[in-house]
């Protein structure tokens, strides 16, 4: 009777671990991939306007810079 309970204890604490081990199924990888392309181009799109808003960043300073120096200019020649 022993070995029968100590038999059937091990089976029921074998029987519980098998559960946890699931493998994934193709829906989840394929979802995992949409969400991982999904990303690419969100991060790749926050790039690109990040880039953008630099060069016009850019582009703003040099024009501001030449509007400055051409008043500069101007005032030196009303100076003299």
């Amino acid at each position: 009777m022993k070995k029968l309970l100590s038999l059937l204890s091990v089976l029921t604490i074998s029987g519980t671990a098998v559960p946890t081990t699931i493998a994934a199924s193709p829906y989840q990888k394929e979802e995992k991939l949409n969400s991982e392309i999904n990303y690419l181009q969100t991060n790749n799109l926050e790039t690109l306007n990040r880039n953008k808003r630099q060069l016009w960043g850019d582009q703003l300073m040099m024009l501001l810079y030449i509007i400055l120096h051409k008043i500069i200019e101007a005032n030196l020649i009303y100076l003299r």
